[in-house]
C-alpha cells in the first residue's frame, strides 16, 4: 500500500522549504542546526536503500494482487497475463486455508489476517525527506520498479505529479520526523540477512521496550558529507557496498529528529502552534 499525505502550499512556507529557501538566499541568518539540517536534507533526497517491508497473509491473500500486477509490469511482464497469474496464486492460497480450517477446525476467515506476519522482503527504494501538510517533515520511503527504463519514467511521473499524488501503485511508507525516538544500526544474532543496516524506532512503552519498530533498511549511497556531495551523489550515484556508510546516515537522521524537535519546541514557545500528541505517538501541530 501506498502511505497517502498533502504536500503543504509552498505560499505556507512549510519547515523544510523554509530552510532551503532561506538557506540558499540569507545563510547567514541560519543557525549551525539549521544549516546541518539543511544539508541532511540535500543529502537524503531520493537516497538509495534496500527497504526491508513486512508482507502480511491478508496482504497475500488479498491485496498482493493489483501490487504484484503493478510490479510484474516494470519489468515488462504482459499484464493480462500477470494478472492471470496472480489471481491464481491468490485462489491457490484461499483454498490451502479452507484446508487449514477443515482439519483443525477452525475459521481463518474470522481472524484479522492483516496483522499476521508473513515474511520480510528486500525490496529496491528511495529515502527523501519531505513536507507534508498532516505531520510536518517526514521520511518518505518510496519503492522502486526493477527495471531501469520504467524506474526513470516512474521517478519523472513522481516529479511531476508530486508524490502525494502517488501515481504508481508501488508500496511506499511515511515515518512522521515527530514519531522517530531512536535510529540505530540493524544487527541479528542469527545472521538474519533482512536485519537491515539501520532500524528506527518509535518511542518505547516500558523500560524493557526498544519501541515500535518504524523502519529498516540497507544503505547503498555515499556518504554525503556536505551539500556538494549530495549534489554529487544524486547526479553520479555511488556505487558502494551496502551499509558501507551506515554511521554518517545515523548521524544525519538523527540530527534532522533534533532539529524538528527544537523547531516545534521554538513554534510552540513563540505561541505560533499548539501541539497535540496522538495515541500512536505522531506529534501534530495545530
Amino acid at each position: 500500500m501506498a502511505d497517502q499525505y498533502t504536500t503543504p502550499p509552498i505560499t505556507s512556507c512549510p519547515p523544510i522549504s523554509h530552510l532551503q529557501t532561506y538557506g540558499m538566499c540569507c545563510p547567514f541568518i541560519f543557525t549551525e542546526e539549521e544549516n546541518d539540517a539543511r544539508t541532511c536534507i540535500n543529502n537524503l533526497q531520493r537516497y538509495p536503500i534496500t527497504w526491508y517491508r513486512q508482507t502480511s497473509l491478508g496482504e497475500a491473500a488479498s491485496g498482493l494482487t493489483k501490487e504484484a500486477v503493478n510490479g510484474a509490469e516494470c519489468v515488462g511482464i504482459d499484464r493480462a497475463a500477470s494478472q492471470r497469474a496472480v489471481t491464481g496464486a491468490s485462489s491457490f492460497i484461499d483454498g490451502m486455508l479452507g484446508h487449514v480450517d477443515k482439519l483443525l477446525g477452525t475459521s481463518t476467515k474470522n481472524v484479522d489476517q492483516a496483522n499476521v506476519p508473513l515474511t520480510i522482503v528486500g525490496v529496491k527504494a528511495e529515502l527523501s525527506i519531505v513536507d507534508t501538510e498532516e505531520y510536518g517533515p517526514a521520511v518518505l520511503v518510496q519503492q522502486l520498479c526493477d527495471n531501469d527504463s520504467n524506474r526513470q519514467t516512474q521517478q519523472q511521473s513522481l516529479h511531476d505529479n508530486g508524490r502525494d499524488k502517488q501515481q504508481n501503485d508501488l508500496p511506499s511508507k511515511l515515518i512522521p520526523l515527530s514519531k522517530i525516538a531512536t535510529i540505530s544500526p540493524g544487527y541479528s544474532l542469527f545472521n538474519d540477512p533482512t536485519a537491515g543496516g539501520i532500524k528506527l524506532y518509535g518511542r518505547a512503552t516500558s523500560i524493557l521496550s526498544s519501541g515500535e519498530e518504524l523502519l529498516r533498511f540497507d544503505t547503498l549511497g555515499g556518504e554525503g558529507g556536505n551539500i556538494l556531495d549530495g549534489v554529487k551523489d544524486s547526479l553520479f550515484p555511488v556505487k558502494t557496498k551496502p551499509n558501507e556508510y551506515v554511521d554518517a546516515i545515523i548521524e544525519q537522521l538523527n540530527n534532522l529528529v533534533k532539529w524538528n524537535r527544537r523547531r516545534i519546541a521554538q513554534d510552540v514557545k513563540k505561541g505560533r502552534v499548539g501541539v497535540v500528541e496522538s495515541k500512536n505517538g505522531v506529534v501534530t501541530e495545530l
